[in-house]
């Protein structure tokens, strides 16, 4: 327990890095003295230019994620999964960036989006695969998969389902974390951003996408680099500030750590692509690819005690499509989808779905 939380408290420092990176590239562009981390004048104005996703309403989009752990004490494990699908969210009085809370149930009403999900698992005594499919459309979700439901529709009146879960958290409200703390922790994750080395772009081969040249970039962040850099440590500070139950420790203790994970991620490579139209100026893909090797040895330092001797490999790869940008959704819903209501006791028969809109 103490290693994992330790490993995710260092992915998630990453992951807020990329975060960042992904949706707001111009944190990293003209930071290291306008160098834009390796990408000549030109790429860097390309990748400078590319935003536009206020107008990524409605498109198509295929995903793939893979993930192999290799070198346990029990046994290796491989996951994939592949679905594709057509999204729309009708921007009308609700942009994306600007839901409030309140009207968070509400938003439902204005998403359609469709997917068809194929999956499979190989673990110890286990090889599985399915398929599973959901559909969202005025409000209601229908689900079905081969394996979940036996291949049957069900439903699930989302706003309901949303509505009582904010009912729920009534007095939970205002108990947000301290917006100073917060801003310092936003200006440390700059600061770290910014870390000499920390991060490499480059453009890799461009493609052809209905008929428009996808340039692709792919940024290379060190973790090493990024764990040994003084600003880590504040950062790490700052966000043990946001939780008033995380322990208490010195900048001597911290150090430590990120010591450590400097050692322990020696070997780890970390990736994240993104995929831009040379015309259009819109974002057409987005990656992650993690590659890690975990020594034993190194890793009893951070708390591992039951590792084996072998090292462990893991990697992570996950890409996301889109085309299609600008297409309506055609997304119907099923018929004879059974009702579903999140939470209901197994007793308390389920209230009718409302029906589909003509409109649909």
């Amino acid at each position: 327990m103490k290693l994992a939380h330790r490993i995710g408290v260092g992915l998630l420092i990453a992951a807020l890095l990329v975060i960042g990176v992904a949706f707001n590239p111009s944190l990293t562009a003209y930071a290291q003295d306008s160098k834009c981390f390796g990408l000549s004048q030109t790429d860097c104005t390309l990748l400078n230019s590319a935003s536009g996703t206020s107008k990524l309403a409605s498109f198509n989009m295929d995903y793939e994620l893979a993930f192999t752990l290799v070198g346990t004490q029990s046994d290796d494990v491989d996951v994939s999964v592949k679905s594709s699908g057509p999204f729309e969210f009708d921007r009308n009085g609700a942009g994306l960036g600007g839901i409030t809370p309140a009207a968070t149930a509400d938003m439902v009403d204005k998403l359609t989006m469709s997917n068809t999900i194929a999956w499979s698992f190989k673990g110890k005594d286990q090889d599985k695969s399915g398929n599973f499919e959901f559909r969202i459309l005025n409000g209601t979700l229908y689900f079905q998969g081969d394996n979940a439901t036996d291949g049957k529709w069900y439903s699930v009146d989302l706003k309901k389902a949303l509505n009582s879960r904010m009912m729920g958290r009534t007095g939970i409200a205002g108990r947000g974390g301290n917006p100073l703390a917060m801003l310092t922790m936003l200006g440390n994750l700059q600061k770290l951003m910014e870390t000499p080395g920390f991060l490499k772009i480059e453009r890799a081969a461009d493609t052809t996408v209905e008929n428009q040249q996808i340039a692709t970039f792919v940024y290379h962040f060190d973790l090493p680099t990024l764990f040994n850099s003084p600003s880590f440590v504040p950062l790490v500070k700052a966000m043990m500030a946001q939780s008033p139950n995380a322990s208490k420790m010195t900048d001597e203790q911290l150090k430590v750590i990120s010591d450590q994970f400097a050692i322990a991620f020696k070997d780890t490579t970390f990736a994240m692509t993104r995929m831009i139209g040379v015309t259009d100026k819109l974002p057409h893909g987005f990656g992650i690819d993690l590659k890690m090797k975990l020594d034993p040895s190194t890793m009893k330092s951070l708390g591992a005690s039951s590792l084996g001797t072998n090292p462990l490999d893991v990697n992570l790869h996950f890409l996301i499509k889109l085309t299609g940008i600008g297409s309506k959704a055609n997304v119907t819903a099923p018929e004879g989808a059974t009702p579903f209501s999140l939470g209901r006791d197994a007793n308390t028969p389920a209230e009718a779905t409302p029906e589909a809109t003509a409109a649909s």
